[in-house]
């Protein structure tokens, strides 16, 4: 979440740099426009009455010209004595004005011709009534007045003075109650925001920046006097009294806020012990003004300002976010250097208008904020900007994300839409050979050059360079806006099925690499974005044809994809329900015509659907993993019932298939040998059929098994054979004891002298190789003579 908009940064600035503006322009229009007069004044350690001011002749005063600055020391009573000519300032009101509201202890006496005609004395101690900045007395009247002002200050304090007509004052007090507020509302914009994303986002950096902002504001209105005119002043003369728990509470909020955006805890031990320790002499400051005079609050608060001060543009030099150094941290504390540098100037020598530098700390404190704000706001902004990376950019190609993808798809309004799904073949391989980090490389440089080729064709636009997106390890999206047109199709997949085949050469191996597409449209297909990818998805991995560079969606792929997860998540269940059975089809001597044995038949009675063939659930057992569970439990059936068999019949043999994916299964030579010696079985009289094209591709693993197999006791079997790939040498390495004619050879024998070539050839092959011939799918007395006659023994 960002902290403050690039707008509202824009205008903070602007709005600082007005009231900056207004401050100057109000100092230098305070400084010009009022009439210039000069006052006399004394100080005493000891309580003067206004009598005992009447009667001093003032001889050793000091003098004090309009709008210059004399610094009030603590403890001492000052005796001011101004003589005013309300002529002068050419109104019928004339206001003589104290420049500092913050001045508990200032009264005003005026005199015309030695009698006292009005005086503050009875209201010093409140607040003014009408809420004038600075303690203030109007003079009416044409007769020459003497005022005596009497002031006692328990703290270091600036007084300055001025006499101004009725029109200007009231001009003047306007301007510093409109600079004020406008003080106060931008510190409490700045309060609230924070307060409200402490409570939303549960985040404690932006408490102690709120606790920050609060606790700076309140103390630089104490000290400046203002709280004395917008609170009780019961209120204020608390705050006051007790300014360190204030100044404590300011230095303590900023410390906390530092080292949670610093980060200093784990990035910088040594300014984690020295924060610690300034946090101490906060709490000890806090602790202590409950004790201590106001003024050595102001001290003691003001050198410890100091000290953090110091340690807050260190810790700023230091610090580094994302590799860039917070140079608007850094900046953001000189605001305040120089209004200590100008305060610890009026130490040594006052100097006009300097009144005015509880403005400078206004204007600080309000320039600190903004440029901590706009720094917080940069730093949020890059923690946005890093998290959207991870979140919608693939991390090891740089290329846009599924997420993203979703996101840009869902905010295209066009009616109209083509999705195109594609899967490079070799990918997967390339991964596992040359490593992650090579296969990224390889496909971040492939689809760079697609998407240069591709440039010109309405492609949906994912970001200012991308529209190709990586929607899982090994497939990649796009889209196209607008009307399905299949040129455009074509020449889409014609793309980048090029720029796949040319490949690419990384670190002297050249990558080359095969695309499947798949593809479906809006509003052809659906009218939603979700079942967009879901089809497009299911075309891409529908049965591929030769023939065709690119599938389209369709409807029947639908069903059959449906079809193939609902029968996957009922075979588990088939599975502990046990809902298959088993039939035997037998096996006749050709010679004798006499049973000789029989074959497993393994069938699936579906509670809903009733019986499903072999053909249909066994590739969605073979592609879901369930293929070995149900091969154990034909097993176990197929040599249970053989061992009722063998008590009729004991020459009787039993074939029982099994998937080219048993060959993995190294459990299942213990299995068959466990169950054999459970019902008493000879191995002899089992006969493993395994198809010809399941033992060829892995041929290590596949004689491995075979052998296991031997070992055992049972006999090997052929299956299928004609439908396959091997050759003769490769069919003698792995060795057999049965060889099975596949029935299409056979079914039309009689009428097709090439199956009956193909079938006496067989029958001679496994004769020299001393197996025994099996005819499958024999169905009438002719097809067997034929067999016979070719020195078939079994069918």
């Amino acid at each position: 979440m960002q902290f403050l908009g690039r707008r509202s940064v824009h205008f903070q600035a602007i709005l600082l740099m007005i009231v900056a503006a207004a401050c100057v322009l109000s100092t230098h229009t305070f400084a010009n426009e009022s009439t210039a007069i000069a006052a006399q004044f004394i100080s005493s350690e000891q309580r003067m009455s206004v009598a005992d001011a009447v009667e001093n002749d003032f001889s050793s005063a000091q003098h004090l010209n309009q709008h210059e600055v004399i610094l009030l020391r603590p403890d001492l009573d000052y005796w001011f004595k101004v003589e005013l000519n309300p002529s002068q300032c050419q109104g019928q009101v004339c206001y003589l004005l104290s420049h500092n509201p913050s001045l508990l202890h200032i009264n005003y006496y005026a005199f015309i011709e030695g009698q006292l005609v009005a005086d503050s004395a009875s209201g010093s101690m409140s607040p003014d009534p009408d809420r004038y900045l600075g303690a203030s007395m109007p003079i009416t009247g044409d007769e020459l007045h003497t005022v005596f002002i009497n002031i006692r200050s328990e703290r270091m304090a600036y007084f300055s003075f001025d006499y101004l007509n009725d029109l200007v004052f009231q001009s003047k007090q306007q301007e510093q109650w409109l600079l004020w507020f406008a003080f106060v509302g931008l510190m409490s914009g700045f309060l609230i925001y924070c307060a409200a994303m402490c409570i939303a986002y549960k985040e404690s950096v932006y408490g102690f920046f709120a606790l920050y902002i609060a606790s700076s504001t309140i103390l630089l209105l104490v000290q400046t006097g203002i709280t004395k005119l917008i609170l009780p002043y019961m209120l204020h003369s608390f705050l006051l009294q007790y300014i360190g728990l204030l100044g404590s509470l300011s230095g303590v909020s900023i410390l906390l806020f530092l080292a949670k955006v610093l980060r200093i805890e784990r990035d910088h031990r040594v300014y984690h012990h020295i924060v610690n320790g300034l946090m101490i002499a906060c709490c000890l400051l806090a602790a202590c003004s409950l004790f201590l005079p106001i003024a050595m609050q102001m001290v003691a608060m003001r050198a410890l300002v100091g000290l953090i001060l110091i340690v807050a543009i260190t810790l700023s030099i230091k610090s580094k976010h994302d590799e860039r150094r917070d140079w608007l941290l850094f900046l953001s504390w000189f605001p305040y250097v120089g209004a200590y540098c100008a305060m610890i100037w009026l130490f040594v020598a006052p100097y006009p208008n300097g009144i005015y530098i509880h403005a400078m700390f206004a204007i600080a404190t309000m320039t600190n904020c903004i440029l901590i704000g706009i720094d917080f706001t940069i730093r949020e902004r890059r923690a946005l900007n890093k998290h959207r990376q991870q979140v919608y950019w693939d991390k090891g190609t740089g290329l846009p994300n599924k997420q993203l993808f979703y996101k840009v798809l869902h905010l295209i309004q066009s009616p109209n839409l083509t999705l195109i799904m594609f899967k490079p073949k070799g990918l997967v391989e390339a991964r596992a050979n040359f490593g992650i980090d090579h296969s990224d490389n390889y496909i971040k440089r492939l689809i760079e050059q697609t998407e240069k080729q591709l440039v010109g064709l309405p492609l949906v636009a994912l970001s200012e360079e991308h529209f190709i997106c990586r929607f899982s390890d090994d497939i990649f999206a796009l889209a196209l806006d607008g009307d399905l047109e299949i040129s455009t199709i074509e020449q889409t997949v014609c793309v980048v099925n090029a720029v796949f085949n040319e490949g690419v050469a990384i670190d002297n191996t050249h990558f080359i690499d095969q695309v499947d597409f798949g593809v479906a449209n809006i509003p052809i297909h659906t009218n939603s974005k979700q079942q967009l990818v879901r089809f497009a998805m299911q075309a891409l991995y529908r049965d591929k044809n030769s023939n065709r560079r690119w599938h389209m969606y369709s409807p029947e792929d639908c069903i059959r994809s449906q079809k193939r997860l609902s029968l996957a998540s009922d075979l588990r269940v088939a599975i502990d329900r046990e809902q298959f059975q088993i039939y035997l089809q037998p096996q006749i001597d050709l010679i004798t015509e006499e049973v000789y044995g029989a074959e497993v038949l393994i069938r699936w009675f579906h509670p809903e659907k009733g019986m499903i063939s072999p053909v249909e659930f066994i590739p969605i057992a073979e592609s879901a993993g369930m293929i070995s569970e149900i091969t154990e439990w034909v097993i176990t059936e197929a040599i249970k019932t053989q061992a009722q068999i063998l008590e009729q019949r004991q020459k009787h043999v039993i074939s029982i298939n099994i998937s080219g994916r048993d060959l993995s299964n190294r459990a299942l030579p213990s299995h068959i040998l466990s169950v054999l010696q459970e019902f008493g079985v000879p191995p002899s009289s089992i006969m493993l059929e395994l198809t010809e094209s399941s033992t060829i591709g892995g041929k290590k693993s596949a004689i491995s098994m075979l052998n296991e197999f031997r070992q055992v006791g049972v006999q090997i079997a052929i299956d299928d054979f004609g439908t396959g790939y091997s050759s003769l040498a490769y069919l003698s390495y792995l060795g057999f004891n049965e060889l099975k004619i596949d029935k299409q050879f056979v079914s039309n024998i009689a009428n097709s002298p090439k199956d009956q070539s193909i079938c006496q050839s067989t029958c001679g092959l496994a004769e020299s190789l001393q197996a025994t011939v099996v005819a499958e799918g024999i169905e009438d007395i002719i097809e067997a003579q034929y067999m016979a006659g070719y020195g078939c023994q079994l069918g």
